[in-house]
């Protein structure tokens, strides 16, 4: 019999080497964040990043501890750029991050000048789907500009 880390039992050699290729217990992936995990031996997700600063602390977290990158970079899971904060604080480093970046404007394709044209030709009733293939962004930017959820400093 050949055994996989997980529990399972094969009676062939290469069964075993098929099932590690796809098994849960060996297998890195990537959620929808970009973040690595595998599958623990029960089903559950173990975060990489969550792991190695249990590992770096010497115990488990605790509910409503955060692991926090601190390069903000999600695949650099090395302990020395892991911090251990809590939710609450996790969320302002974050939120300050967002803030900066949206008074910078560095990491947006449209002008001001560009929105304020965007604005009113969506007063005159233009598709979304028009006014994006015009500037070149998704339609869902546009409808973001329409619901003044971005740009609303913007006015026509």
């Amino acid at each position: 019999m050949y055994k996989c880390d997980c529990g399972r039992e094969f009676t062939t050699k290469s069964g075993l080497g098929y099932h590690k290729n796809y098994c849960g217990k060996n297998k890195i992936s990537y959620d929808h964040y970009g973040y690595q995990y595998r599958v623990g031996n029960n089903g559950n997700l173990i975060y990489t990043h969550r792991e190695v600063l249990e590992q770096k602390l010497g115990r488990k977290l605790l509910l409503g501890e955060v692991s926090h990158h601190i390069d903000e970079n999600k695949l650099n899971n090395d302990p020395d750029n892991l911090e251990l904060t809590n939710n609450s604080k996790h969320g302002k480093i974050h939120w300050d991050v967002i803030v900066e970046d949206k008074n910078n404007f560095n990491n947006t394709k449209l002008t001001k000048n560009q929105v304020r044209e965007i604005k009113i030709k969506l007063s005159k009733c233009y598709t979304y789907k028009y006014i994006a293939n015009q500037y070149n962004v998704h339609s869902g930017t546009i409808g973001d500009i329409a619901r003044n959820q971005t740009w609303k400093h913007v006015i026509i």
